[in-house]
């Protein structure tokens, strides 16, 4: 396993640059990375600086402009094909009004409040340690949980979440293009370059 200074400083795991690099010569060293690798990178060296300072983190110096980019890098390669961020990768179409309608959410309603009277049943009964009830609750929970996932909405809710389990997967999984880790104008990207130009005082 390598060592926090070894990783700090290997150029294949590294991410701090070399003094005077320029951005686009050290974005070039992720070219065939994912964006799954760059976040576990980013995880590392905050688990590091969280050793290291505690929950805070570093408070200011090298670390701290250390820990920045990482976050920034982060940022700016964790998007979609569309250059959105996280909060796209799961659009929870389950959660609109059309979906619900097309689905019979309101059968699904229906044994949801059901469900949550059995395991309200449920908690009472084993607050009064009545087995006798607590056992007739705890079927009646389950039945309404089992009706509720195959309900029509259960289904299909469970597809749909699925499809994003699926996206996210292969979006994070997908070796990174030169021109997805080009600067694309966008906010992302000029955050990236500020903190990059931060790291390059210390180096």
């Amino acid at each position: 396993m390598k060592t926090f200074k070894t990783f700090f400083e290997d150029q294949e795991t590294a991410l701090v640059p070399s003094a005077g690099e320029p951005l686009s010569s050290f974005l070039q060293r992720f070219e065939g990375s994912t964006i799954k690798q760059i976040l576990d990178k980013s995880s590392f060296i905050n688990l590091y600086f969280g050793n290291k300072y505690g929950l805070g983190g570093p408070g200011q110096g090298r670390d701290k402009a250390i820990q920045d980019f990482s976050e920034a890098l982060t940022r700016f390669v964790n998007r979609d094909e569309h250059g959105r961020g996280p909060a796209s990768f799961r659009p929870r179409v389950y959660e609109t009004d059309e979906f619900k309608a097309k689905n019979n959410y309101e059968d699904y309603h229906k044994l949801d409040v059901e469900y949550r009277k059995a395991f309200r049943r449920k908690f009472e009964a084993r607050r009064a340690a009545d087995e006798g009830a607590l056992a007739k609750a705890e079927a009646e929970a389950k039945q309404l949980s089992d009706a509720k996932a195959n309900s029509e909405f259960g289904q299909a809710e469970r597809k749909a979440r699925q499809e994003e389990d699926e996206y996210v997967e292969t979006l994070h999984n997908t070796p990174l293009s030169m021109d997805q880790l080009s600067d694309d104008g966008s906010e992302e990207y000029k955050q990236l370059e500020l903190s990059y130009d931060r790291v390059l005082e210390y180096v």
